[in-house]
């Protein structure tokens, strides 16, 4: 759901702890990014996007699971965003138009180093279950 993507651009890029972590670009934008890090990777990054979505025929719900990557080169920068990552989602309520979400659970959290680009990468993988409200 697109309003379900708009919902989690506008927590990330909006919290004032997010924000003093991943630092501004050139252009004034946080480095929150919809799918692909920016490949210079000369400040920390947020990444997210969609994995999965399906929905039940019989029953007006969608299940989606979305991806939440942290980039840097201090992995412990990437645990404390991380962990302002589930303070923001896990099991929250997001506002997002046309959309009930009912669920933001966790269900899969990784610690991977990408040596080709030499920058340290936490992944956190969360199923969101939603209703159209509209």
């Amino acid at each position: 759901m697109n309003e379900v993507k708009k919902a989690i651009f506008a927590r990330l890029s909006s919290d004032a702890a997010i924000l003093a972590k991943v630092k501004e670009d050139g252009f004034g934008n946080p480095r929150v990014y919809y799918s692909r890090p920016d490949l210079k990777f000369d400040a920390p990054q947020i990444t997210y996007f969609l994995v999965t979505s399906g929905q039940d025929e019989n029953v007006p719900r969608r299940e989606e699971i979305y991806q939440f990557d942290v980039w840097s080169a201090d992995p412990d920068l990437n645990d404390a965003i991380a962990a302002r990552i589930h303070e923001l989602f896990h099991r929250q309520p997001l506002p997002a138009t046309g959309v009930t979400v009912a669920a933001f659970l966790l269900v899969n959290e990784q610690d991977l180093f990408e040596e080709e680009v030499r920058v340290h990468h936490k992944m956190l993988q969360y199923q969101v279950l939603s209703f159209a409200t509209g």
